[in-house]
């Protein structure tokens, strides 16, 4: 059984993911809570934009020009 926590500075119960999700008060600022709960927040966003960058596959070009160093280096003594 999944136990939910409310995680100070959110706006919303989570289910294991302990990522703070920023809380939009009545006049349209952003909270999120301690520096430490940001800083956490933060460091997920990057993760996650850094793991979609990782998993795309690499360009043609790029391929080729790497196949291109392969065959020169193999064809130098």
């Amino acid at each position: 059984m999944s136990e939910s926590k409310k995680v100070i500075g959110t706006s919303e119960n989570t289910t294991g993911d302990s990522t703070p999700k920023p809380q939009q008060p009545s006049n349209g600022s952003v909270d999120f809570g301690t520096p430490a709960q940001l800083d956490r927040w933060f460091d997920s966003q990057l993760m996650q934009m850094y793991s979609e960058v990782v998993s795309e596959p690499l360009p043609k070009e790029f391929l080729d020009l790497l196949d291109k160093l392969r065959e020169k280096k193999s064809k130098t003594p």
